[in-house]
């Protein structure tokens, strides 16, 4: 289930902005690997979508204000995927529309 943040808790993590760690190294999906195509997050995603967030504990991208404002007026909008479940088909990161994360402002 989504958590529901209150007013304060919205307020401090938009002043935080989206997670968006630097790592060294990224996890490798050995079954992208075998077929030869992107297996491992990329960190330049983050200058291509500003609002994606990735989390190492999951090795999954979400989209910051799905999962913040995802609940409410328009969350139909907000899928699954970048609310709670997390993406990680890289292979498709390239192409792949991500409209309704670029139109996004916070």
């Amino acid at each position: 289930k989504t958590k529901v943040y209150n007013e304060s808790e919205l307020r401090y993590l938009v002043d935080q902005g989206p997670y968006q760690p630097k790592l060294s190294k990224y996890p490798v999906n050995e079954s992208l690997r075998k077929i030869n195509d992107t297996c491992h997050f990329v960190s330049r995603w983050y200058k291509d979508f500003p609002l994606v967030e990735y989390s190492p504990l999951t090795d999954s991208a979400y989209c910051f204000c799905c999962r913040l404002f995802g609940p409410g007026p328009g969350d139909e909008q907000s899928e699954d995927t970048w609310v709670s479940i997390g993406f990680k088909a890289w292979n498709k990161m390239k192409g792949f529309s991500f409209e309704f994360i670029s139109q996004l402002v916070i």
